[in-house]
């Protein structure tokens, strides 16, 4: 039999009455990963830190870019900033895709909220790089370049990609689980988003104007830029970009909201 959807079905209120299952499958879906493994989480930060690396060695090294604003700030850590960031959002959407599919057994379940499993799996992919991003804070530390006073910014950056992750990730779930080619598309709509945002390179090389501007409303540069604000002391974004990101990650999750509220009834019989 597959679930039975309800009127007054709401995200918050699923997740609210499932709190201890929100929990235990988010423990779940972070130590899942790399279970049965010698370094276990420390594979996260070993893919990462090759990754950083690699960019590094490629834009600094070869290609000789240099941070000029702020002042100061090693190319390495201003890339860091930025990657693990969109490294996180990244592994959410591409995660999500095979989600209902790799757990057909729970979906198939009579009355099993859908939503739990998607925020659960988005929530343990994120929990990774969070582990990245601790190590990102304590480098910041150590070179100096952390701005205390604009913490509030890094930290709603923060909050914005968390909104954006999720919302994302019910829409990403719901498209793989009817057509698994979603995947692929998502993959390069990704990278597109990866070089269309100042992550190896800062915004002030970017000097053709319809460019620039391209990249300016990209909301993943909104985001970074407020990271970067208390990470290396970067100018943040002016409020009416914060305001359109804001508003868009709640159209984001009201979207995935809708959208496996929607096909509840049907996901069960496709995966």
């Amino acid at each position: 039999m597959s679930p039975v959807p309800s009127p007054r079905r709401t995200m918050a209120g699923v997740l609210w009455r499932h709190r201890f299952l929100l929990v235990q499958l988010t423990r779940r879906a972070f130590l899942g990963r790399t279970a049965g493994t010698v370094l276990g989480w420390g594979w996260s930060l070993l893919a990462t830190a090759v990754q950083l690396g690699t960019l590094w060695v490629v834009f600094a090294v070869i290609l000789g870019i240099k941070v000029a604003e702020p002042a100061g700030v090693n190319f390495g850590v201003y890339l860091m900033t930025g990657l693990v960031p969109f490294l996180a959002l990244n592994e959410a959407l591409i995660g999500a895709v095979s989600l209902f599919r790799e757990n057909a057994v729970l979906v198939q379940r009579i009355r099993f909220p859908l939503e739990v499993l998607v925020v659960s799996g988005a929530l343990g992919t994120l929990l990774h790089q969070g582990l990245a991003f601790l190590v990102v804070i304590a480098v910041c530390a150590v070179t100096g370049t952390l701005a205390p006073a604009a913490a509030g910014w890094t930290a709603g950056g923060i909050g914005l990609l968390l909104l954006w992750a999720l919302g994302l990730a019910g829409l990403a779930a719901v498209g793989g689980a009817f057509l698994p080619d979603v995947g692929q598309a998502l993959g390069v709509v990704l990278q597109l988003l990866f070089y269309a945002s100042p992550i190896v390179y800062p915004l002030s090389m970017v000097r053709a104007p319809l460019l620039r501007t391209v990249i300016e409303a990209n909301p993943v540069t909104v985001m970074i830029q407020m990271i970067r604000a208390g990470l290396i002391g970067a100018a943040p974004p002016g409020l009416a970009a914060v305001t359109a990101v804001a508003a868009g990650g709640l159209a984001a999750m009201a979207a995935g909201a809708w959208a496996v509220d929607r096909w509840r009834a049907r996901i069960p019989d496709v995966v």
